[in-house]
């Protein structure tokens, strides 16, 4: 009986969650609607405490000046300019290369570093990108990074009111000239604003080194206060040539930089990652927001991992 209620219980906070989101979907696309809600959403935390302890915590960015970034994130969308630490960095890419990745993000798809032409080879057709999961409880440096006071300080000051941690993101996307228009669409290789919350905010991490033809992220600065009414209504990608009509070329920033170099924005701004030509790419994804719909985490149930040689 127990077992029965708690379960209906799950199932309930489930459909809330979802409920929520897809208000949020129908109005977090508009400019206006995203203003409104923050507003509101600011009134209603004025008093609260985020989960961290902002202010409280040591932090990995001493050279990060939190009012330059939130300045820089309020007037573009876009604050260029972290670094990893050495040993920080050093660490993740330990995790990534003994770490299993799964194939086109699917949690039966896994391989490790010399397994994905053998993965590949079982399923039959060639990965675009591959992610990992769990990489909180799996990499204590990526565990500091979401915990690191700067990070958190500049989510809340921008973001208005205590953000909540909603999640990680690390993936390869591998280089390749055969992508066809609908995998560049599927895979976020062609231009979109994310709807992922009211107020919204997301560090990338390069982990590689990245440059022109390795699949740099591109950033259209400005649009996420700005942007063409009909590109509001729309949620679909978009290609090159309707954003070149629409925003000034010189806010379209391409973001290049060695292996750890690093960037905050907020992707309700028109944005892609290139499609990598010549080098795989590595990044990693740390997002906060206004409420957790679950949709950014990576924490998976281990038993559902499997290898693709597996299956």
């Amino acid at each position: 009986m127990l077992a029965l209620v708690s379960s209906v219980l799950i199932r309930a906070r489930r459909l809330r969650r979802e409920w929520r989101f897809l208000v949020m979907r129908q109005v977090a696309r508009y400019v206006a609607g995203r203003t409104v809600a923050s507003v509101l959403i600011a009134a209603t935390r004025r008093r609260r405490r985020p989960a961290a302890l902002i202010g409280e915590q040591g932090s990995l960015f001493p050279e990060l000046v939190v009012d330059e970034a939130v300045s820089a994130l309020r007037k573009d969308g876009l604050y260029i300019g972290l670094r990893l630490p050495p040993n920080t960095f050093r660490e993740i890419k330990e995790y990534a290369r003994v770490g299993t990745r799964y194939g086109e993000q699917n949690e039966r798809l896994g391989f490790r570093r010399e397994g994905k032409a053998a993965a590949e080879q079982h399923v039959g057709y060639p990965f675009a990108i591959a992610r990992y999961f769990n990489t909180i409880s799996e990499c204590g440096a990526i565990r500091s990074i979401t915990q690191d006071a700067k990070l958190w300080q500049i989510a809340a000051a921008y973001c208005g009111f205590p953000p909540a941690f909603l999640g990680v993101n690390m993936w390869w996307s591998y280089a390749s000239k055969a992508l066809s228009q609908t995998q560049r669409s599927q895979w976020a290789q062609k231009y979109h604003q994310d709807v992922d919350g009211y107020k919204f905010l997301k560090f990338f991490f390069y982990l590689v080194q990245v440059g022109r033809e390795d699949g740099p992220h591109v950033c259209v600065k400005g649009s996420h206060v700005s942007k063409k009414l009909s590109h509001q209504f729309a949620i679909r990608r978009f290609s090159d040539s309707e954003i070149e009509e629409f925003y000034p070329p010189g806010d379209v920033s391409v973001i290049e930089g060695p292996a750890g170099y690093g960037f905050v924005e907020d992707t309700a701004c028109f944005h892609k990652g290139a499609p990598p030509l010549s080098r795989d790419r590595l990044v990693l994804q740390i997002v906060f927001g206004a409420f957790d719909y679950g949709h950014a985490s990576d924490v998976r149930d281990s038993s559902h991992l499997k290898l693709a040689t597996e299956g």
